[in-house]
């Protein structure tokens, strides 16, 4: 008798939570206003949330949501923590609704998803991978047209949609329709245009109105960007989110929008057919662990590498790297460790016959790399005559390498006639392709989804072209080379070297990132290094001074001074033992950054969350919203 009241008392709580809905219509009088106020470079959100019923604050015995941007999502998937939801839940809410205030270009509907979650019941830890996948029908991937020659041959897979769908299934407990509330909310009511925003929808205008279906979405009626001030809304978005809510993740691969999609995406000469989105299956699998100064990490494996070094070296037992030379040298050193063994930034390093030589004892299998034994090996390798040739003959490489992206991303932002031909191929920083979110949510039974959604691409790519108002971007264009490896039909590899990644220490999940920028694998490594091996509280983690990654090759890493940066004597005195690094006065001359924001269960049991207050792009990042708690 008990369980049937029990069932019974279950399905009535699913059929009221259905019934809710949880958009921000939902949300106490001056919510919406305090973020529109934010929105528009007012200050004072956090004490305009205060004044309201919800209040506002950045630790939380209950529930914690951290991201790298849009803090109006972030009050989404507060709210879906506070209706009963796991950190699945909330994490997938904030993630669909970026996408959103993101009018599809850092993040799409038709982008790519990898999740790590930490079942607190069971104990365990899994990921997801719902990243692109190769078309099935592309049989000469080296001639994708690069940059700067739009094709629907860039476009892959997507697998955003699919991976929500199954991570959901999975680890949620919400209603999924009421997942797309607070998207389908902004999307139709809208959302105010900042300077910001405005500014990057001019800086891509030749993509996003280069055709019709972007033309019909960013321009107004008089032809003109939206101005300053005024709402931007996405009402085909809100249509389209609306039959994803009521018909699930099959509306898109197997339905009409399906339809749709490969016809638009083959007019423009795509290989893409409608088997290619049917056959889209997201994997779970189990992540590689390490124990790192007592935590068990869950990570890729260059990531787990790098830690494993970082502890070898003593990182953590002395005063703070950025505070001596010696430590901040050898730090570089390891971070740096991928670009020798390898994969680095657009594929592998030197060949394993070059490496085995000259280290013959070393094992380069991902899954032996970060081991204890391998490991201890590898550090000791790191002060040998060998290896220092190595990274001489790794910096060729990569250089040669970066010599390829700069060919690949050559036309970014322009339109070449067909006889055009660049007389010098110059690496532009601005252009390099690496648009994300990452996100980190940890719920009242101590669950934790640390999550990366991206178009790996351009914001919004380069072919410009939308589907019922879903961006359709081109990450194939810069990706020939991994795709022509990777074979037709196959999923594209998630990064090994960064985020996202999950720490536990006595059963508690204590740290999960997210990373975006250019500099995304060394501010992880820093990020989870300040962590896990200095147990600094998350936003002290956050805070310290982080160095840059050292792109393009073969340039001089440029290090901002200033509050919170290294000191120019460390920095100088790093110089003078072999790195090539510089500090520069002026943060704009500065190489490029990344985000890096981090959340968990703190020691005093406190939920907690930090982000780097550096630049990223180049722009200052007003990060006040991006972390919440209750």
């Amino acid at each position: 008798m008990r369980t049937t009241l029990t069932a019974i008392l279950f399905l009535f709580v699913c059929e009221a939570l259905a019934e809710k809905n949880f958009s921000p219509s939902s949300w106490p009088e001056g919510v919406l206003q305090a973020y529109h106020d934010q929105m528009m470079s007012e200050p004072g959100l956090a004490e305009k949330l205060k004044a309201t019923s919800l209040g506002f604050d950045t630790s939380g015995q209950q529930g914690i949501v951290a991201t790298t941007s849009g803090p109006l999502a972030v009050q989404a998937g507060i709210h879906a923590l506070r209706q009963g939801g796991t950190a699945m839940d909330a994490a997938l809410t904030v993630a669909l609704t970026q996408v959103v205030l993101h009018a599809g270009g850092a993040t799409s509907f038709a982008g790519q998803l990898g999740v790590f979650y930490f079942d607190a019941a069971n104990k365990n830890v899994e990921a997801l991978n719902a990243s692109y996948a190769t078309v099935l029908a592309e049989d000469d991937p080296l001639t994708i047209p690069v940059y700067g020659n739009p094709s629907g041959r860039a476009v892959l897979t997507p697998g955003f949609m699919a991976g929500v769908e199954e991570a959901h299934s999975r680890y949620g407990t919400l209603p999924y329709a009421r997942l797309f509330d607070s998207a389908i909310y902004f999307a139709n009511e809208g959302f105010p245009v900042s300077a910001g925003f405005r500014a990057l929808l001019e800086s891509r205008k030749q993509v996003i109105t280069r055709l019709p279906s972007g033309r019909a979405i960013f321009l107004n009626q008089d032809g003109e960007l939206p101005a300053v001030g005024s709402t931007f809304r996405q009402p085909a978005v809100a249509g389209f989110l609306s039959k994803v809510a009521d018909q699930g993740a099959d509306y898109m691969y197997k339905g009409p929008w399906a339809e749709k999609f490969v016809t638009a995406v083959r007019k423009h000469d795509g290989k893409i057919s409608k088997q290619d989105l049917s056959d889209y299956q997201p994997d779970w699998n189990e992540p590689l662990h390490a124990r790192i100064n007592g935590h068990e990490v869950y990570g890729g494996g260059g990531l787990l590498e790098v830690l494993r070094l970082a502890e070898i070296a003593g990182m953590g037992k002395a005063k703070h790297y950025s505070q001596n030379a010696d430590s901040l040298y050898e730090m570089i050193k390891i971070s740096r460790v991928g670009q020798v063994l390898g994969p680095n930034i657009v594929g592998d390093s030197l060949s394993p016959d070059i490496i085995n030589k000259a280290l013959p004892d070393i094992r380069l299998e991902p899954s032996l790399r970060y081991t204890d034994e391998n490991a201890a090996k590898i550090y000791k390798a790191m002060s040998t005559p060998a290896w220092a040739k190595l990274e001489q003959q790794a910096e060729v490489v990569a250089i040669e390498q970066a010599a390829t992206v700069a060919k690949l991303i050559a036309g970014f932002g322009e339109r070449k006639k067909e006889d055009e031909t660049p007389a010098k191929l110059e690496i532009d920083e601005n252009a390099r392709p690496d648009h994300t979110a990452g996100i980190v949510v940890v719920d009242l039974e101590g669950n934790m989804a640390a999550l990366v959604h991206s178009v790996t691409s351009a914001i919004w790519g380069e072919l410009g072209l939308f589907v019922d108002g879903v961006s359709v971007v081109d990450p194939g264009a810069f990706s020939q080379f991994n795709i022509n490896r990777l074979g037709p039909g196959q999923k594209m590899k998630p990064g090994t070297a960064s985020c996202p990644a999950i720490a536990l220490k006595d059963g508690a999940a204590v740290a999960g990132c997210g990373v975006v920028g250019a500099s995304y694998d060394t501010f992880a490594h820093q990020g989870l290094v300040n962590l896990l091996l200095y147990e600094l509280p998350h936003q002290d983690a956050a805070f310290q001074p982080m160095f840059r990654k050292n792109w393009p090759p073969g340039v001089t890493l440029r290090q901002p001074l200033g509050k919170g940066e290294f000191e120019p004597d460390i920095i100088e005195a790093v110089r003078e033992k072999g790195i090539d690094i510089a500090g520069v006065e002026d943060p704009s001359q500065a190489t490029h950054g990344s985000i890096f924001v981090g959340a968990g269960a703190a020691r005093s049991g406190q939920l907690e969350g930090g982000i780097t207050s550096g630049t990223h792009a180049k722009y200052i990042l007003d990060s006040t919203g991006l972390i919440q708690g209750y």
